[in-house]
């Protein structure tokens, strides 16, 4: 199930990239050029906010190494990479990391790393900030989970985090049966991709929602038990942001 969501992400950036990182028509591939502005300064919004409030609940931070899970197009690469001595930058889709390149050299940050997995970083990498911001809910939850295992493992002590995922969707049934043939019947999305305006063969996203307590058990198992958890709504699906810190040997 995971391999084909990756050869759906690889699509996407080759075909949509910056839509499908942040789903706005203006920034769909035929109208990105007169809102790349636009768009990148959503990251550094994010960023900025997210640093703050880390400051605020667990003082301030080392700005040695930082990690950006699922960086897409480098919306939030860019901002960290400003910030931060070191970025390593992890993106399954080649597509994605190639066109975060292109954008990294024009902005001249070449403190950048990029990879295609967290798990070739065990072992090598500890890391002063991780941050994975509306990218775990379009990965299957089995193999999501272990990725946030291995998102913990890579903190070095004091490392402080905003890991952001999916809990609840409140769909009605005819968008719980619209979403079941977007994503299990080829002829039904072919024709509901269709009537959104999109191309008929782009492939689905999934939307996958993480049961909370397994996670906040995860963090616990790690020896993270300081969490600030924000709530988000995105549409019809309910979001948290886990912000932490990890202890100091």
């Amino acid at each position: 199930m995971k391999a084909e969501t990756d050869r759906h992400w690889n699509e996407w950036g080759a075909r949509d990239p910056y839509f499908s990182v942040l789903g706005v028509d203006r920034f769909r591939a035929g109208t990105i050029a007169q809102h790349r502005a636009e768009f990148f300064a959503t990251g550094e919004a994010t960023i900025a906010g997210t640093l703050a409030r880390l400051d605020q609940r667990f003082g301030p931070g080392r700005q040695g190494a930082a990690l950006d899970f699922g960086c897409g197009v480098g919306r939030l690469t860019l901002p960290l990479a400003r910030r931060f001595e070191r970025v390593v930058a992890v993106d399954v889709a080649q597509t994605m990391r190639e066109e975060a390149a292109r954008n990294l050299a024009e902005a001249g940050l070449p403190n950048v790393a990029l990879r295609s997995t967290v798990a070739s970083l065990l072992g090598h990498e500890r890391f002063d900030l991780v941050i994975s911001y509306i990218v775990l809910q379009h990965i299957p939850v089995r193999p999501g989970m272990a990725i946030l295992r291995d998102l913990v493992a890579l903190l070095a002590p004091g490392g402080r985090f905003s890991l952001h995922l999916s809990v609840r969707r409140f769909d009605g049934s005819a968008q719980r049966l619209a979403y079941w043939l977007r994503n299990s019947v080829a002829p039904a999305r072919w024709l509901l991709n269709l009537r959104r305006g999109d191309p008929w063969d782009m492939p689905p996203v999934q939307m996958n929602q993480y049961d909370l307590p397994e996670v906040l058990r995860l963090f616990s198992a790690a020896g993270i038990t300081d969490l600030q958890v924000q709530t988000e709504f995105h549409d019809r699906t309910l979001t948290v942001a886990l912000l932490g810190r990890k202890p100091d040997p």
